[in-house]
């Protein structure tokens, strides 16, 4: 009788797979390097999104990245510096069918040769209008990829972010970059937060246009922090304070131009000026990168030019990247 329950019971056991096919990742994994006379750094990121069967359903984004750097600067005493910094950033999102977007991220960066760390969240809001013709509502769920389906879109996205720059000292560690006598024990911190506004236009199948401000506020002021910070040029700006070359910023504004022809192949124009809390003096980056698709590969070639009070270099940059 026994046996016979046993038996019974298990005839009535379900199991349930779940399988997710192919078609609906998207991602790509990339390699960016940029080599300059005091610029060496590395970046190696990967991005998908899980989607439904078609393009009218929500989908799920995310990325993960991972940034080695080598930067060369002079202390006070015109002495070289070499600031060797390493650098995570990730987020994840959530798109719905009508085009909102709603995510958030995380970064943390260190340069251990200076005992500096930086870390915090960052939130986004967003959302995209496209405007279809009536008669090609039918149609919504066509490929955005198909010619016929393309139409002019404008999208909006807010991001607000809070980093904690944690410097501890030690002892032993030297004064390289510090403009005041430094103490042995203890911490030197400041927190940046920033708001992002950002815009994505599209009128045409050939080009896209992406302006974005941002503004930041401190905790504290900021020259007496970047008094007593071990490093004339922060090493992990890239990852934690826009796109600056030196400083924290005031203010940043990126202009950003894509121009798509010959089928596969794409040209970025882009320009990103700063304006430096401590002594409010000016910062820009000018960049210009080209690139070509060969079936799932895609390789870029750009160069790019930095000046500002700390920093002047011209760097040439290398992306590969696959579509999987």
């Amino acid at each position: 009788m026994f046996l016979k329950r046993i038996s019974f019971a298990v005839a009535h056991i379900v199991i349930v797979v779940f399988t997710i096919e192919k078609s609906a990742f998207a991602g790509t994994v990339a390699s960016e390097t940029e080599v300059g006379s005091t610029t060496v750094s590395e970046t190696i990121s990967a991005d998908d999104e899980i989607k439904g069967p078609d393009e009218s359903s929500e989908k799920y984004p995310w990325d993960l990245s991972y940034t080695y750097s080598n930067l060369k600067s002079t202390d006070a005493s015109g002495n070289a510096i070499t600031e060797k910094s390493n650098t995570v950033n990730g987020s994840v999102g959530y798109e719905s069918a009508k085009r909102f977007e709603i995510g958030g991220g995380y970064n943390f960066a260190n340069t251990p040769d200076e005992n500096l760390v930086v870390y915090g969240p960052s939130l986004y809001l967003g959302y995209t209008h496209k405007r279809v013709k009536p008669a090609a509502r039918a149609s919504a769920k066509q490929s955005e990829n198909d010619d016929s389906s393309f139409a002019p879109s404008v999208g909006f996205k807010v991001t607000v972010s809070s980093n904690r720059n944690v410097e501890t000292f030690t002892p032993n560690q030297p004064a390289k970059g510090s403009k005041v006598k430094r103490p042995t024990t203890g911490i030197n911190e400041i927190t940046q937060n920033s708001v992002q506004l950002e815009s994505k236009i599209k009128p045409a199948e050939w080009v896209s246009i992406k302006p974005a401000v941002t503004f930041f506020k401190y905790n504290r002021n900021v020259t007496d922090y970047l008094n007593l910070l071990n490093s004339p040029r922060i090493s992990v700006s890239r990852a934690s304070f826009g796109s600056t070359v030196s400083g924290l910023a005031d203010f940043d504004a990126l202009l950003k131009t894509t121009f798509y022809f010959l089928d596969s192949w794409d040209l970025v124009l882009s320009e990103d000026y700063s304006i430096m809390a401590a002594d409010q003096s000016n910062s820009w980056i000018s960049k210009i990168e080209i690139g070509d698709t060969l079936g799932d590969w895609r390789i870029g070639l750009g160069y790019s030019n930095q000046n500002s009070t700390i920093v002047t270099d011209n760097s040439v940059i290398l992306k590969v990247s696959y579509d999987f």
